[in-house]
């Protein structure tokens, strides 16, 4: 047995929350890939469990998005595809999403 064979890879799972407009176009398969904050090491073959917010008006945080949110009750999952920090901004990412599907 060859040591590739023998290394096991471990595939995690992310809860991250996406708005309304983004996770309808994901539902949609008409958005394919997703730029994220590499905060949590994503890896190609990870799974991501999207949960849909809405954001309600009130006081915005530093980067100007509103600080209180709504769980609409829906989500949605993929996989990660190909992964690159190309042309990103700091500590950013960008994915392909395969295998999405609405859950709830």
């Amino acid at each position: 047995m060859s040591k590739e064979s023998e290394m096991v890879t471990t595939r995690v799972t992310h809860s991250v929350k996406i708005h309304a407009p983004y996770f309808e176009l994901l539902a949609a398969g008409k958005k394919t890939f997703e730029i994220r904050f590499d905060d949590r090491a994503y890896q190609e073959g990870d799974r991501v469990v999207a949960r849909e917010v809405e954001w309600l008006e009130g006081e915005r945080d530093a980067y100007g998005n509103y600080m209180r949110i709504f769980f609409t009750g829906r989500c949605l999952t993929y996989t990660i595809g190909h992964i690159t920090d190309y042309k990103q901004l700091d500590g950013y990412v960008v994915w392909s999403c395969h295998d999405v599907e609405v859950v709830a």
